[in-house]
């Protein structure tokens, strides 16, 4: 798993909702095959913005009770209630978003990845990336509903779908 999945799709399916699925499935995968996130856990960093010139935005989990693990087939999963701080690196501007949510990865033989979030879910979107917003920059949103994304093998998401709504811009509110 690239490091750009491992962060993009935090985002994605996430932890039970917002945040990461993917993220937390990532720290799963690194680490024992299943356990609580513990707080501070860092999330690695995701633009915000055109890429000649992106916000670079830092993602830390502060606390709740979001657990991943990993399945004996493959599948990653997490859930629960989670905080995690937003924070603009150049800027110093950060925000706290607060939800909970189950999600899910499941990798597939030729490489790519499907992601599935219930919930409060924050998906980040790299320039190129499919997903709502300008796709020729970075963008971060909190969605509330359910979403679902495939990520090729090299970590772009090629396909997104979500209802629900839009929560929040995030990287909007930390530029």
């Amino acid at each position: 798993m690239r490091a750009r999945f491992r962060t993009a799709a935090i985002l994605a399916a996430a932890v039970a909702g917002s945040a990461v699925l993917a993220m937390f499935a990532s720290v799963a995968s690194a680490g024992p095959p299943s356990g609580r996130i513990p707080p501070g856990t860092s999330f690695g960093s995701v633009p915000c913005g055109p890429p000649a010139t992106p916000e670079v935005v830092a993602l830390t989990y502060l606390g709740g009770n979001a657990s991943a693990w990993t399945l004996s087939n493959g599948k990653m999963m997490s859930g629960g209630h989670f905080q995690i701080e937003v924070t603009n690196n150049q800027t110093g501007t950060s925000v706290v978003i607060t939800g909970d949510g189950v999600g899910k990865t499941v990798s597939q033989a030729d490489g790519t990845s499907t992601l599935h979030a219930d919930g409060m879910a924050l998906w980040s979107f790299f320039p190129g990336d499919v997903g709502p917003g300008d796709q020729s920059t970075g963008r971060l949103f909190l969605f509330k509903g359910t979403q679902t994304a495939t990520i090729s093998a090299s970590g772009a998401t090629t396909a997104f779908n979500y209802s629900g709504k839009i929560v929040e811009d995030v990287c909007a509110a930390v530029s």
